[in-house]
């Protein structure tokens, strides 16, 4: 990872979809999307800083992905950020 990392994934119904990034110790850094999306395979960028728009530091965090597919689907992808 450099300045960003990429978040590919895809919706089966229009749905609301949430993406928060955690830190190891489950604290959340950034909400990275919280709306409703069509059918469809989705890419989104996160430019590797919190809520207040500072970069975080190097270390292992966690992707969890939200979306009310046939009331399923809670995903969490672990990630491990190093400066490069």
């Amino acid at each position: 990872v450099k300045d960003y990392a990429k978040i590919k994934f895809s919706v089966k119904e229009e749905t609301n979809v949430k993406i928060e990034i955690y830190d190891i110790n489950g604290r959340i850094i950034k909400e990275i999307l919280n709306k409703t999306l069509t059918p469809g395979v989705y890419q989104i960028s996160w430019g590797l800083d919190d809520n207040n728009g500072k970069k975080v530091k190097e270390g292992i965090y966690f992707i969890k992905y939200r979306a009310k597919d046939n009331n399923r689907a809670y995903f969490s992808s672990p990630g491990k950020y190093k400066k490069t």
